[in-house]
């Protein structure tokens, strides 16, 4: 039993190292289109120079990759990333892409 105990504690320290928490950066939960209170959320990371978000003006909260520049950080890769994402940004997103648009 002591043995798994310390196995899942190493397992979740080394998959927090592979999270980048980008909420950190933001100003607060609040979508500043939608003035509605967004939740936390994983996506995956996107690395080089012509890396660019799907995210668009009329959704700027919407789910998606997020780019994180053009060199890989050492190991372990970070390949998610911990994001606020507004529900009404992404069904915008969603209705928008399905009208083609």
């Amino acid at each position: 039993m002591k043995n798994f105990v310390l196995l899942l504690l190493f397992s979740i320290s080394l998959i927090s190292c592979m999270v980048v928490n980008t909420t950190k950066a933001t100003k607060g939960d609040t979508c500043s289109l939608h003035q509605v209170q967004m939740r936390k959320t994983m996506v995956s990371t996107t690395y080089g120079r012509a890396c660019k978000s799907s995210n668009q003006e009329q959704y700027p909260n919407a789910r998606a990759d997020i780019c994180m520049g053009c060199v890989v950080r050492p190991w372990p890769e970070r390949r998610l990333a911990l994001v606020y994402v507004c529900k009404q940004c992404d069904l915008v997103k969603q209705e928008t892409l399905a009208a083609g648009l």
